[in-house]
């Protein structure tokens, strides 16, 4: 819950924060599996399992440049947004 006066910490997202990531998205993968693959290889994300987009994307995050952001509100994660190329 946002309230008056709390702000909002941006920060891109490095293998560091993976386990962050992980515990945002939850066991499903965020939007039905997805893993932000959606934005790299269109809707084919939709015809592989969870686990291997969610490898396919650890990946992208290992490899570089950060491929997206994570928000933190005080020290919880809060929101995350994937910046495709």
């Amino acid at each position: 819950m946002y309230r008056a006066g709390m702000k909002l910490k941006i920060r891109p997202l490095t293998p560091n924060l993976w386990p962050v990531l992980e515990d945002l998205f939850g066991e499903n993968g965020a939007c039905n599996g997805c893993w932000c693959m959606h934005w790299r290889i269109g809707n084919a994300y939709r015809k592989r399992p969870r686990e291997m987009n969610k490898a396919a994307f650890h990946e992208v995050v290992k490899s570089g440049p950060p491929p997206g952001l994570l928000a933190f509100m005080a020290i919880w994660p809060w929101a995350g947004v994937s910046l495709p190329p």
